[in-house]
C-alpha cells in the first residue's frame, strides 16, 4: 500500500501544548478501540494532496464546533518508519490507512501493540511527539 510523505495530526486543544507551541505526548496517546486485532489506535489523517491539511483544520464535532482548535501537526513518514523499526520497538508500532467513508477519505492511524505495558506506550507517543516536522496553529 501506498503512503505519502507526512502524516497528520490534529491537535484536539491548546492543553496539547507544553509551553511556546511545543507539542506535548499526550495529543499522541493510544486509545483502545476494541479491535479485534486487540491494537491500539491514535487517530490521524494522511497528507494525501493538497487539500488533506485545508480539511483536517476545518473537521468538525458532531455538535459543529471545530474539532481541532489547537491547529496541527506534521510528522514525516520516514521518521515514523525509522521509529518502528528501533530495536525497543520493532513490530509493536505500525500505521494503517482507515477512509471513514462519506466522512474523511484521509483518515488513517498509527497503531501499537495492546498488549505493551503502559510505560512503554507512553515513551512511544513521547517518541512520536519528537518527530513533529511543523506546526501549523489555528487563527
Amino acid at each position: 500500500m501506498s503512503y505519502p510523505e507526512n502524516v497528520i495530526k490534529g491537535i484536539p486543544n491548546k492543553e496539547n501544548y507544553i509551553s511556546d507551541g511545543i507539542i506535548g505526548p499526550t495529543l499522541f496517546a493510544f486509545n483502545d478501540n476494541s479491535r479485534s486485532d486487540r491494537q491500539l489506535e491514535s487517530s490521524i489523517n494522511w497528507d494525501d494532496d493538497a487539500e488533506a491539511i485545508n480539511f483536517t483544520l476545518n473537521q468538525k464535532n458532531s455538535d459543529g464546533t471545530s474539532q481541532f482548535k489547537g491547529g496541527l501537526v506534521l510528522i514525516p513518514r520516514s521518521e515514523l518508519d525509522h521509529l518502528r523499526v528501533l530495536p525497543t520497538i520493532r513490530g509493536i508500532l505500525s500505521y494503517e490507512r482507515q477512509p471513514i467513508l462519506q466522512i474523511n477519505k484521509y483518515h488513517g492511524n498509527i497503531l501499537v501493540a495492546g498488549n505493551i505495558p503502559k510505560l512503554l506506550k507512553k515513551s512511544i507517543a513521547s517518541s512520536i511527539a519528537l518527530l513533529i516536522s511543523e506546526t501549523i496553529f489555528r487563527d
